[in-house]
């Protein structure tokens, strides 16, 4: 089985982390950050680039995401690792499971956040996939299945709606977790949407095959437990 891990408010709160560098280097650049910009289950690509009007492979946008992973390696970390996530990762690393993760991130700051989590050590990087260059979520995850190449069952977690749609989209299972900003109600109305198109006799009262949403990570046993049942 391989675990599909989003990174922020699924497996870390990373508590603002680069927020202050990239205010900086907009600010270098004469431009403010929109007061309204959204992050949950967006792409760096995504969100820098509509701040700077930059496409993917444009070298303003290029530029400010390489700015940012320079000034975020020198930044101090003040996020941490949420409740229960070690314990879990932990055990599906025992029980002998694949993990990586699929994140909006772009590579560098990604994969700095697991470290400063201790958490890279899990995760695969061979069927990552990052948002340096990807604005949608569900071609983001597609990259990851292509390296896994269809080796076992696959399963996503993450914590918001673009999550478990990418997921759904892509056939595999979703394991919500309520610990971003979006509730329960926000992950099965994501979910739904999707599988109202691909099967139009699905009912609003139930949850698509292959998914679940849960509180948090807190009771290990009983996640990893879910996460293999869910696997598809």
């Amino acid at each position: 089985m391989l675990v599909i891990w989003d990174i922020d408010l699924t497996l870390i709160d990373n508590a603002g982390f680069g927020h202050a560098e990239a205010d900086r280097l907009l600010a270098e650049r004469g431009i403010e950050r929109p007061a309204d910009l959204t992050f949950a289950g967006r792409t760096d690509a995504d969100i820098w680039g509509s701040v700077l009007g930059a496409q993917p492979g444009d070298a303003v946008l290029g530029d400010f995401l390489t700015d940012l992973a320079d000034a975020c390696a020198v930044a101090e970390w003040r996020g941490s690792v949420l409740p229960g996530v070690r314990a879990v990762v932990s055990a599906l690393a025992r029980s002998g499971h694949s993990q990586t993760v699929v994140s909006g991130n772009m590579a560098e700051t990604g994969w700095l956040k697991l470290r400063h989590a201790h958490l890279s050590e899990f995760m695969a990087p061979r069927f990552s996939a990052f948002g340096d260059y990807e604005v949608d979520r569900s071609e983001l995850l597609r990259v990851a299945l292509m390296e896994w190449g269809g080796r076992g069952p696959v399963v996503a977690v993450g914590d918001t709606p673009a999550d478990a749609a990418a997921a759904l989209e892509n056939g595999i299972g979703f394991v919500g977790v309520t610990t971003g900003r979006h509730t329960a109600s926000d992950l099965t109305a994501a979910m739904v949407n999707v599988n109202r198109l691909a099967t139009p006799y699905f009912t609003d009262d139930d949850l698509p095959d292959g998914t679940a949403i849960v509180e948090d990570l807190r009771d290990a046993p009983a996640v990893v437990k879910l996460l293999e049942s869910m696997a598809r």
